[in-house]
């Protein structure tokens, strides 16, 4: 406290404020579970200039948690809001319009996502949320059947501002937006003949990821993932996400690169001039290279890329594919040079 109270702070732990006697902080009071009305004109003195505190708000008038208003800082307690910019800013949030969410029901033991859409009731401390299941098959993880930020596990939600917004659960996900509450995801079969379009997407029965192949050097796709709805789980060269909505785009190309060629002559891999790698997706600029010359089909794309076989290294940066080792023959008279190199024909 500076000057007993008097003037602007010159300390840190140090609130001040303009206008006589301003510097005692009054916070709304209310106790939540106490049967009686919120009324903003009922005030408390706190004794000094710290915190308001109130609980947090989400659909309908509905509380999360249990925190009164009053005085004092939220801390670690979740679900509170607390505020010092003013005497009484903990004031009660108010109510946005109505909106529409995608409608999840339970139906046969999964969620079953409805043509028609659901009114919600107005909005509080966050942005006009709606929800969906991560999983159809898992009950109770839907929250206030789509409408409003995740009060479940199994649950997702994102904004539509940001992508994901704020979620009140571990695995939920919210979206903000009328009606947003609907995984959309690039759908693409890269087997089929069509050319890949990322306009073309496909609405998923939850609210879960997308995901797509993996790409290597020069437009190459690792395995055969199609692109859609769905986790990529345990399979080997997927990718996944659920930032977004149709967040499985493919990747973008980076530029030409240099690797060092392996080509397989008379029963040997021989280390040749540099080759030009195409352009690269998934993985850094990488080279490879084979362990042992004299084992066959175990240098990828000549050099170009990551290793796709066994008996095979790999590296990063142009030309990197060549081991190189000191040299020093110990039974002559030359002294240990450590500059002194050579390239070996493998890495």
């Amino acid at each position: 406290v500076s000057n007993a109270g008097c003037g602007p702070c010159t300390a840190d732990n140090c609130n001040d404020c303009t206008g006589a006697n301003c510097n005692e902080r009054t916070c709304i009071k209310f106790d939540v579970d106490g049967g009686g009305t919120y009324d903003a004109t009922n005030t408390e003195k706190c004794g000094n200039m710290g915190k308001c505190k109130r609980p947090v708000y989400t659909v309908g008038d509905t509380m999360l948690g249990s925190v009164d208003y009053g005085c004092g800082a939220c801390g670690e307690t979740e679900n509170c809001h607390d505020c010092d910019d003013d005497n009484n800013c903990n004031t009660k949030p108010t109510a946005g319009a109505d909106f529409q969410c995608k409608q999840y029901l339970w139906e046969n033991g999964a969620y079953a996502l409805k043509t028609d859409s659901v009114t919600c009731s107005g909005y509080y401390d966050f942005i006009n949320n709606c929800n969906g299941p991560i999983e159809a098959s898992e009950e109770d993880d839907v929250s206030n059947a789509g409408c409003g930020p995740c009060t479940a596990d199994n649950c997702k939600d994102c904004t539509e501002a940001s992508g994901c917004g704020p979620c009140t659960a571990d695995n939920c996900n919210d979206c903000t937006g009328a009606n947003c509450n609907v995984r959309k995801c690039i759908s693409y079969d890269v087997d089929g003949e069509d050319p890949y379009n990322a306009d073309t997407t496909e609405n998923c029965d939850v609210m879960g990821k997308c995901k797509r192949p993996s790409y290597t050097v020069g437009k190459k796709i690792f395995g055969s993932v199609d692109y859609g709805c769905g986790a990529c789980g345990d399979t080997e060269n997927c990718h996944d996400c659920d930032d977004d909505n149709n967040c499985n785009t493919k990747p973008t190309a980076g530029a030409d690169f240099q690797c060092k060629q392996y080509l397989w002559e008379n029963g040997a891999y021989a280390l040749k001039a540099s080759v030009t790698c195409q352009r690269y997706y998934d993985f850094e600029n990488n080279c490879n290279g084979p362990v042992e010359a004299s084992v066959e089909n175990d240098v990828s794309m000549e050099g170009c890329g990551p290793c796709t076989a066994d008996n095979c290294n790999d590296c990063t940066g142009e030309n990197c594919n060549v081991r190189t080792c000191i040299s020093l023959d110990v039974s002559e008279s030359a002294a240990y040079d450590a500059t002194n190199t050579e390239n070996c024909a493998t890495m």
